[in-house]
Formats: structure tokens, sequence, C-alpha cells
């Protein structure tokens, strides 16, 4: 790869969810002008499976099995973008999440698909997905395939990012605005709050006056947040959403047949050891289109 640029790196392993996120990495890539590393963590010296013929396969036998899996991928990018930069990485030992997650440390992006092989039909995201989204050092694309039958949700073909004030919305809401720009599409800011249960001094609950004053509260969050990007972006038409509701369902609601939904990896309320946040996962494991989970990455305007 020329220079010291970040690659896009893709998660493969053969089946049709990883087919579609190595489709969709390599649109990405094209548009970052970057090159595409396919990684396939193989992991069966750890958990062991035998041949069909139940003998137990040396080293060697997994290797190459595992390769030809990488050279599909290869030959798929070959047809769909032939002057692609683009190389492999094949782990036998390691299985496919800690061989995404050690990618992740050099890569600009790293692509999952929503299920890999073994993945129960009912299983709405498999556990190399949810394990690289939780720990991944970059951002992380989880693709969903896109249900063509469903009725399109308010913001179809655009980008949608999840606001709450927090400083992982704004690492969320820079990537939103990059890949909004990037693509020629608007973006839509989603603020989803819900009221707590504060009592009034007289034990009743709040007053007209004290919900107004929450629902004035909510409106600055998202008045601070986006000031300043209209004008770094003005080339992105921005739509603000600021609703009453629960903010994962409201996000997954806009997700239909939306171009990319953005979450940030925790919001407020986050505890530090969990490093995916409750809206964030809700998000990742129930969206129809795909889903992009940001870390802190101290983007600021």
């Amino acid at each position: 790869m020329a220079g010291q640029d970040r690659s896009i790196v893709v998660g493969y392993d053969g089946s049709q969810c990883s087919r579609e996120a190595l489709t969709w990495a390599v649109d990405e890539a094209q548009r970052r002008r970057r090159g595409l590393k396919i990684v396939y963590g193989l992991g069966w010296l750890v958990y062991g499976p035998p041949a069909p013929t139940g003998e137990i396969l040396a080293e060697g036998q997994l290797r190459a099995a595992a390769e030809r899996v990488a050279e599909e991928a290869m030959d798929l990018v070959a047809q769909q973008a032939p002057e692609l930069d683009v190389s492999n990485d094949v782990y036998v030992e390691v299985n496919a999440k800690a061989a995404l997650v050690e990618q992740s440390s050099k890569a600009e992006l790293v692509v999952v698909g929503s299920r890999g092989r073994g993945g129960f039909k009912g299983l709405l995201l498999g556990s190399t997905s949810t394990g690289v989204a939780m720990h991944a050092h970059c951002p992380v694309v989880v693709v969903h395939a896109a249900d063509e039958t469903r009725t399109p949700g308010p913001s179809a073909g655009r980008v949608v990012v999840g606001i709450d004030g927090s400083d992982r919305a704004m690492d969320a809401l820079a990537f939103a605005f990059a890949a909004a720009s990037a693509r020629g599409v608007g973006l839509t800011a989603v603020h989803g709050w819900t009221a707590p249960w504060i009592p009034a001094s007289d034990g009743l609950p709040l007053t007209g006056k004290g919900w107004r004053g929450l629902e004035e509260q909510e409106n600055l969050v998202m008045s601070e947040t986006m000031a300043g990007w209209g004008d770094k972006y003005p080339d992105v038409d921005v739509t603000r959403v600021i609703v009453e509701a629960n903010p994962a369902r409201t996000l997954v609601e806009h997700s239909h047949r939306a171009a990319l939904v953005v979450v940030g990896s925790r919001g407020h309320g986050g505890f530090t050891g969990l490093l995916l946040g409750s809206v964030s996962q809700t998000v990742v494991q129930h969206a129809t289109c795909p889903v992009a989970v940001i870390p802190g990455l101290g983007h600021r305007r």
C-alpha cells in the first residue's frame, strides 16, 4: 500500500453476510481512496473442528483452506474494482474477532457482516460482529443486508446520526457529516429523550412549566451539539429530529432504507466497563441498514 495510509479492513469468511460486507467495504475504499485488507480468522487450532473424514487437520492444511477463502474474496474484489489496492491476511490460531480487533489498531475503518458462518437464523447479530464493535480501536461498520421489501423510513437515502450531547456523540457526528458529504446525501441528526419521573415539592408530577423546561433543555443539547457543523459542511442538507421517545427505537425507525446510521460506542450514562452502550447495541442489533459504531476518537470541529 502506498505510504502510511491506513487501510479499510474487512472480515470475510465466505458467508453471504461477509460478501455483502466486502461489497460495502470495496465501495468505501474507493470513496476514501484507501487500500483494502481482507482478514480471515480461522481459530480452528483453538476450537479444533475435524475434517469431514473425522481426522484432525494439520496447521498447513488449515492454512491452505483459509487461504482459498481469502483468495475467493480477492477474486470478488477484482471483479468489482480491478484497480483497487487489495491484500489479505489469514490467521489460523486466532479467531476472526481477535484478528479484526488486532487489525483495527492500524486501520482507518473495520467492516464486518452482521452474521458469519454458523450464525443462527434467529440470531440478529453474530458474536464476531458484536465483539469487534465493542472492542475495536477504530470505527466499525456492521453491514446489514438491505431489505428492499421494507417501507422506507423518514430518513431513507440519508445518513442518520444519534445525538445525546456526549463526547462520543460528537465523534459520531464528525464521522456522519464526513460520510454524508462524501456520498452527496443529507444528514438527519436524531435526539431522542425520555423524561425522568421528577416529583414536584408537593409530590405531584412535573407541571407544564417543568415539562417545558425539560423540552428547552433537550433543544439546547441539539443546538449546542450541532453548532458550527453547517459552516464546515455547507453542502450537507441537515434535518434535526428532537423527540420525546426511546432513542434506540427512534434510530431504528430512521434506519429503514437509510444510507448509514452512525452511533457512538457509549453515550451518556455509560459505565466505564461497558464498551457498547444500550442504545448503540440495540441499534447495531436491529437497524436495517449499515451501522457505524464510533469509539472516542477526539474529533472536534
